[in-house]
């Protein structure tokens, strides 16, 4: 197993959203849309989405910002915020929600055995995590090149422009200064 580092990965709300509708838009040439199929994404994040309102579960839907009707039930998306495991509702606790969280937050094989001991139904995950977990590694980093790639564009986008603005902004305080000098 590896240690999970918390950390907000920029920009998860547009990531998610990205990687939500591309699963979303499944339809082939010709297909009808009564055929296109429901996505659920889980978000399984080590940090806390919103800050201003964290919260160890919530749902968010398309919905009427007025009446709050549902657009659609068809797009949803969870997260699951291992780090707040501490805010977890009565319904959380009798959807054993909690439980898997901590499954998900273990680092060590130690803790998942331990885990393994109080649930049963961990012990079968923790056997096939271990059988998998070779093959499911190099996904993993061959996705995490992916993502360092595309995390180190989107930082390279902001600074640039930052700087772009910061020029922009120079170059105005010169032209007053020779308005200035003008007169």
């Amino acid at each position: 197993m590896y240690a999970v580092v918390p950390i907000n990965i920029s920009y998860w709300v547009e990531r998610s959203l990205s990687y939500l509708c591309r699963t979303f838009d499944r339809l082939e040439k010709g297909e009808r849309y009564d055929k296109v199929l429901p996505v659920h994404q889980i978000g399984i994040l080590n940090f806390t989405l919103f800050e201003d309102a964290p919260e160890f579960y919530a749902d968010y839907m398309v919905m009427n910002t007025r009446n709050n009707r549902v657009y659609s039930d068809k797009i949803k998306l969870s997260v699951l915020d291992l780090n707040r495991i501490d805010l977890a509702t009565d319904e959380d606790k009798a959807n054993e929600l909690d439980s898997w969280a901590e499954l998900f937050r273990s680092k060590t094989w130690e803790e998942l055995r331990m885990l393994a001991e109080k649930e049963p139904i961990f012990k079968t995950i923790a056997t096939e995590v271990k059988e998998i977990s070779a093959e499911e590694r190099i996904r993993m980093q061959c996705e995490a090149r992916e993502d360092y790639n595309r995390s180190q564009a989107s930082f390279h986008g902001y600074y640039q422009d930052q700087i772009d603005d910061l020029k922009a902004e120079n170059e105005a305080l010169r032209k007053r200064i020779r308005e200035l000098e003008s007169n």
